[in-house]
């Protein structure tokens, strides 16, 4: 019986480690889970975004295309003047509106901190050779008392 002990006991606690373990901070444990939540919840709001970058160069490109009011104050930026028109630069216009609009930017994915599966198994025999070794420990230190 008291082998028995010596063995199922480190083992159930090496078992009982590495469940826990994996399942707090596992590749696929709950902190991984709300960490990729999170990461999910900052894509939406990042694509959301996006998409209204994308209704305001779509506005942009609609207003180039066919408003003549546009495309003249645009042509008159870059310098061109109509036949017949005389060169006037007024003061405090610009169309630079047009140039402040961007496509957006990349954001880049960041990996979620958690433990490996290796990581965990290692600490669940770290947590089983522990409890051997108090075992050891005790059983001598009984036996040195007892005499």
């Amino acid at each position: 019986m008291r082998i028995y002990l010596r063995v199922v006991l480190p083992l159930s606690l090496a078992l009982n480690s590495y469940g826990v373990l994996a399942f707090f901070w596992g590749e696929r444990g709950v902190c991984a889970m709300r960490l990729l939540e999170r990461e999910k919840k900052e894509l939406v709001h990042h694509i959301q975004t996006l998409a209204e970058r994308g209704r305001d160069l779509a506005a942009v490109v609609d207003a180039l295309s066919f408003d003549e009011e546009t495309i003249g104050a645009y042509a008159r930026q870059l310098g061109y003047v109509r036949a017949g028109d005389v060169l006037v630069r007024p003061v405090n216009f610009t169309v630079a509106h047009m140039h402040t609009l961007d496509s957006g930017d990349a954001r880049p994915l960041v990996a979620p901190a958690c433990f490996s599966d290796t990581r965990c198994k290692v600490y669940a025999l770290c947590v089983g050779f522990f409890v051997v070794l108090l075992q050891l420990l005790w059983g001598s230190a009984r036996a040195y008392f007892k005499t």
